[in-house]
């Protein structure tokens, strides 16, 4: 728990000095799509849909390299839903929360006065806060890691991301190389 207390504190720190230091910072939301299966299907096709939201902190955004951390807090399915047919982003009863960590580096590709796009490499960190099955966490564990990356479009205040993450941490304690697999859509605003 002490090291979730300094993660927030160190996330905190950067923001405050992030946004004191000609940077951006972006509160954004969207849709999620998770597969930690070995069933060779698309995460497109059959996979644990929910939402999330959060925040982009940029320091040192006034150059076209930067570091970027970011915060989600998402709720997702625990059961496998077929797209399209039964797809439910928003109800939710069988379901896990966790609160996502980025940390990494962003590029502006291309770069105008009302128009950027961007790539990103990052880390995640994922700890589940809850869930509501009391022997979920028997089968699965608490916690696990990925790579991130990630291309997003910033047209005046608007920003939009899609964004891809492995795990590189098993996540099923049942299921041998059960890394995650995510595919993030997001929207939000830039300040």
């Amino acid at each position: 728990m002490k090291f979730i207390k300094v993660i927030w504190v160190v996330c905190l720190f950067a923001v405050s000095l992030s946004l004191s230091a000609q940077s951006a910072a972006v509160i954004k939301g969207g849709l999620v799509l998770s597969d930690f299966s070995r069933d060779n299907k698309s995460v497109f096709g059959l996979s644990q849909p929910g939402y999330f939201a959060g925040f982009d902190a940029r320091l040192g955004a006034d150059d076209n390299m930067y570091f970027k951390i970011s915060g989600y807090y998402a709720r997702v399915n625990t059961l496998m839903q077929h797209h399209l047919s039964e797809t439910s982003f928003f109800q939710i009863d069988n379901r896990y929360e966790y609160i996502k960590l980025l940390s990494g580096i962003e590029w502006r590709v291309i770069s105008t006065h009302v128009l950027n796009w961007r790539l990103s490499i990052a880390f995640a960190f994922n700890y589940v806060t809850d869930y509501n099955d009391p022997d979920w966490l028997d089968d699965f564990y608490g916690a696990f890691i990925g790579v991130n990356a990630s291309s997003g479009i910033d047209f005046l205040f608007l920003s939009a991301d899609i964004s891809v993450e492995r795990g590189i941490t098993d996540f099923s304690k049942k299921q041998e190389n059960s890394y995650p697999l995510m595919v993030m859509l997001s929207f939000g605003f830039n300040f």
